[in-house]
């Protein structure tokens, strides 16, 4: 299936594809959490190898749920440990990293690594994907220490319903004009 997606996604030139680490399902989490790793390890190798093959960049996505390999800056760490890392570039959710308690040490720790935001609010809670200044995140600070460390890449803005994406484009804009 994520094979088909780069098909699609080479056909449509793009410069980019977003890929999600694995889950670990319940048993496997108990008894064997080595093996969510390991078959982590070998699904994103193929897919990193594959995209890159095909000219597409391949980023990876921190995600916020502990049933996903790759939830926080110490796993996203272990992943750039692997061989597979070398295809990859980061996606940072900033909203995810946020939830996870450790979106300072995401900036930081993969400056130069990150090439896509994912940018929304929420109270610390869930992922609410939030109109920015809706909730807690401390997104411009965020946004100013990645433009120090120079981000140039893309950013997303992900709200659940078109009048917070409104909100948010406006005052991302806002931001960035210095206004």
């Amino acid at each position: 299936m994520v094979l088909r997606a780069l098909d699609q996604a080479v056909k449509l030139e793009c410069s980019h594809v977003l890929i999600h680490s694995g889950q670990a399902d319940p048993i496997s989490s108990v008894f064997n959490p080595e093996s969510a790793w390991r078959y982590t390890d070998e699904f994103l190798e193929t897919v990193g190898k594959v995209a890159t093959e095909r000219g597409v960049q391949p980023l990876i996505e921190n995600n916020f749920s502990p049933s996903y390999t790759l939830n926080s800056a110490e796993d996203m760490a272990r992943f750039f440990g692997l061989g597979c890392s070398r295809y990859y570039k980061v996606a940072l959710d900033i909203g995810h990293a946020f939830l996870t308690g450790d979106l300072n040490e995401f900036v930081e720790r993969f400056r130069g690594s990150i090439l896509e935001l994912h940018i929304h609010d929420n109270r610390g809670q869930s992922d609410e994907h939030l109109a920015l200044d809706e909730g807690m995140i401390p997104w411009r600070q965020t946004l100013e220490r990645l433009l120090v460390n120079g981000f140039d890449g893309m950013a997303i803005v992900e709200n659940k319903d078109w009048n917070s994406n409104t909100k948010s484009c406006e005052r991302l804009k806002s931001f960035l004009h210095g206004t």
